[in-house]
């Protein structure tokens, strides 16, 4: 008898204590409640999302990082581009001194050749330079300011002298290409 009551007892007891267990704490923290393969399942689950967020992570951050080498390797190209542009154009100012200064010197129309080349390709030019310098606000000023001391020099020192070289003396004409040297140095 009360050995066997005792253990029918004790039985129940621990019945009624696991089902308060199941009561107490839920399914999501991992309650005695279902089988194991499915508690295993879920953690299965949980890491696995995990995982993808870390994944996922990490190559938003290298697509940033792509992203912005590319847009470091387009400035560094524009760069190369607008300077090699730039060199372009001071050689066509240089010419344009040249041609000018053989003229004066020689009263020969052939030396005006590299004045007229220069002339004819620095519209392109400094339009292209101010392209290649076009989200550089500063940069862009500079490319404009140098288009009307260009325009300055030819329309305002070196068509005027053009049309009256040959009138010059010795005297005015080392003055003049002087003038013009500064003018073009500046």
């Amino acid at each position: 008898g009360s050995a066997g009551c005792a253990a029918t007892t004790a039985r129940l007891k621990a019945i009624r204590l696991d089902a308060d267990i199941r009561m107490v704490v839920p399914k999501r923290y991992g309650a005695v409640t279902g089988s194991p393969e499915r508690s295993l399942r879920q953690l299965a689950v949980g890491a696995c999302v995990v995982v993808l967020l870390v994944v996922a992570t990490g190559f938003i951050a290298l697509v940033s990082g792509i992203e912005s080498l590319r847009s470091d390797a387009d400035q560094r190209h524009s760069s190369v581009l607008a300077s090699g542009t730039a060199d372009v154009v001071e050689r066509s100012v240089v010419d344009l001194e040249t041609g000018l200064r053989g003229f004066l010197l020689t009263h020969q129309a052939g030396f005006l050749e590299p004045y007229r080349q220069a002339r004819a390709g620095l519209p392109g030019e400094l339009s292209s330079l101010s392209a290649h310098v076009k989200g550089d606000r500063p940069q862009s000023k500079r490319v404009a300011e140098l288009g009307r001391a260009i325009d300055s020099y030819e329309n305002g020192y070196a068509a005027p002298l053009i049309l009256r070289g040959s009138s010059l003396s010795p005297a005015a004409l080392v003055a003049v290409m002087s003038r013009g040297k500064a003018l073009v140095d500046a």
